[in-house]
């Protein structure tokens, strides 16, 4: 698998958690509260080296100023995410049903918000993610991003949103960075 490959394979995983959030909205509309300006759910404060890649990626090629500094993802400036297009997939499935064998009722709501009228258990199970799924997917994604990228030991680790909104590329990435896009 080449490093293209690896990305075309992320930002099929990425449309698919889109796609998952777009049906979930069309059948239960009324009970979603997320919108433009509501980021109580925005507190990432680090990824693994494939997001940190895109994250760095859309950086480069969108230049935008402010940093937030209050706790929240140092991506919210002005009630927004500025890196909204490159979002983590963490941000692109929170507010949704997720299913998984960790949880105690097996389903869990990720917001606060979301199905309060409808109440979680009455939602369609065509909206319930599947979370253990999409977090396998992008382990094994990111494990054969750190192989192409020649250090498959960073696979584990952990890259600050902090430093990479500051600038503070990690060392490997920069090759790949240099790249036409």
């Amino acid at each position: 698998m080449t490093h293209n490959d690896v990305i075309n394979k992320y930002n099929e995983l990425r449309a698919y958690c889109d796609g998952f959030w777009d049906n979930a909205v069309k059948l239960h509309p009324d009970q979603f509260k997320c919108r433009k300006g509501c980021s109580i759910c925005c507190e990432l404060q680090s990824v693994n080296l494939l997001e940190a890649y895109n994250c760095c990626v859309h950086l480069l090629n969108n230049r935008s100023t402010g940093k937030n500094t209050d706790g929240r993802c140092v991506f919210i400036f002005d009630d927004s995410c500025r890196i909204y297009e490159a979002r983590p997939l963490i941000c692109r499935t929170h507010g949704l049903l997720l299913k998984s064998p960790e949880f105690t009722n097996e389903i869990a709501p990720s917001c606060p918000f979301n199905f309060e009228t409808l109440g979680f258990e009455n939602a369609s199970r065509s909206c319930v993610l599947d979370i253990d799924r999409i977090t396998g997917n992008l382990v094994r994604l990111n494990l054969a991003f750190c192989i192409t990228a020649g250090d498959q030991s960073l696979a584990g680790n952990r890259f600050s949103l902090e430093d990479l909104a500051e600038g503070a590329v990690p060392e490997i990435l920069v090759p790949l960075l240099e790249r036409p896009q």
